[in-house]
């Protein structure tokens, strides 16, 4: 059932990439994203997507079990079948870790990327 539902999906998308790169553009969501949501839950209805800024390209599209085990190889099978990424997409069979820019604790701010006990800064 996945299998089907997975190819339906890739056959769809080089219609539905354009609607979805428009509404990107646009900074809203409508039909394309709709169909994405529809084309997702066909797989199964408890996977989710996010659509974010690609590691390297420019939008990523990822497909996550949503913390459900059962469906991990469900997702990786989807980024399996996903075609090569390019300059525009890339896949991703979960979320992309996306952590804050920096982070005020105690009065302090920290860039968590640059973490280091000698590096303090006090806020205000």
């Amino acid at each position: 059932m996945h299998t089907e539902a997975i190819s339906t999906f890739w056959k769809s998308w080089p219609t539905l990439r354009p609607l979805i790169e428009k509404e990107l553009a646009a900074g809203e969501y409508g039909e394309g994203t709709g169909t994405l949501t529809d084309a997702i839950e066909a797989i199964d209805p408890q996977l989710e997507w996010e659509l974010m800024e690609g590691q390297a390209a420019t939008h990523a599209l990822a497909v996550s079990s949503a913390a459900e085990p059962r469906l991990r190889h469900v997702t990786k099978a989807w980024a399996d079948a996903a075609p090569d990424a390019d300059g525009t997409w890339e896949y991703h069979p979960a979320r992309i870790a996306v952590g804050p820019e920096s982070l005020e604790l105690d009065g302090m701010m920290l860039d968590p990327l640059e973490a280091d006990r000698s590096e303090e800064r006090r806020v205000g």
